[in-house]
């Protein structure tokens, strides 16, 4: 690798970029691109981050895919370089055309936000669709919702509940909860409250803000399940003690209105305020009634 890199930069011989990428490609695919990646995923969890690049930048010199989406990731975000949205892209975009799955999914998001190109919603759906179908859990993820908002293809409220199903069962909760929702309101599948419930609770496993209290306003609210609000205040006082704003709002919530236990005005309105510098329906909530 370091006797490619001199002939590629006349370092102790002259330039000769025949020779350099021989011994480039000799180095690669003997697995030291790999060894790179390893090694830069480890400077980047030990936070040095100007070493993660270096290392990154030279897999990718070397051809290493997962590099090169890395070496985007690190210049989107401006992790140990110069932050460049347009070098984040187009490393980005060499690692997709090459099949890389993150790469794919990486691109996706720069063509949905417009991170060193134009927004492009088709082209954003596309990628998501290419990650997706590759197993990235993310890509299927923002593929389903895609499909549930018709962004960039047609709305198809079937598919989207497909992809949501896929990747909640490799285990992510956000899915986790969009299945439980779709069970719920029986979008793109027949409802079925047990179904809902069980996603709901899945994801509340893995410590779901949203699993957690999705669960607690079905009680509370006692829709298509018979009324808890015991079991309604447990829930939200769990998601609220872990510090969630939307915890601290619905409680904060049910101690205002006095939902299921003694009213004190007072406590609930201190969380709601607690909960309105990250949560916009408790911000809403204080404007509606002229508290804030």
């Amino acid at each position: 690798y370091r006797l490619g890199l001199c002939c590629r930069e006349g370092r102790g011989t002259p330039r000769d970029s025949l020779a350099a990428e021989r011994w480039l490609q000799e180095a690669a695919n003997h697995g030291y691109a790999d060894t790179l990646v390893d090694a830069s995923i480890r400077c980047f969890n030990e936070k040095d981050y100007e070493q993660a690049a270096r290392l990154a930048q030279a897999a990718a010199d070397l051809g290493s895919t997962d590099a090169m989406a890395l070496l985007g990731a690190f210049y989107f975000d401006g992790t140990g370089v110069v932050r460049d949205l347009e070098q984040g892209f187009l490393w980005c975009e060499r690692s997709a055309r090459e099949g890389n799955r993150v790469g794919q999914n990486q691109l996706a998001g720069a063509y949905e936000y417009g991170k060193g190109t134009e927004k492009d919603d088709s082209k954003a759906f596309c990628w998501y669709q290419k990650a997706a179908e590759q197993g990235e859990v993310r890509a299927m993820v923002h593929l389903a919702s895609f499909y549930k908002t018709g962004r960039g293809t047609e709305e198809n409220p079937e598919a989207a509940f497909q992809w949501y199903e896929r990747a909640a069962q490799k285990g992510n909760a956000s899915a986790q909860v969009s299945v439980g929702i779709c069970y719920f309101y029986g979008r793109g599948v027949e409802e079925d409250i047990g179904q809902a419930i069980q996603w709901y609770e899945k994801a509340r496993a893995q410590g779901s803000a949203d699993a957690i209290c999705n669960l607690g306003w079905l009680f509370a609210e006692g829709k298509k399940v018979p009324k808890d609000t015991e079991r309604a205040l447990a829930l939200f006082r769990e998601a609220a003690d872990k510090g969630f704003p939307r915890g601290k709002y619905s409680l904060g919530r049910c101690l205002f209105e006095g939902i299921g236990v003694e009213k004190d005005e007072e406590a609930g309105l201190t969380l709601i305020r607690e909960a309105a510098g990250k949560y916009q329906r408790a911000r809403e909530y204080l404007e509606k009634k002229g508290l804030q």
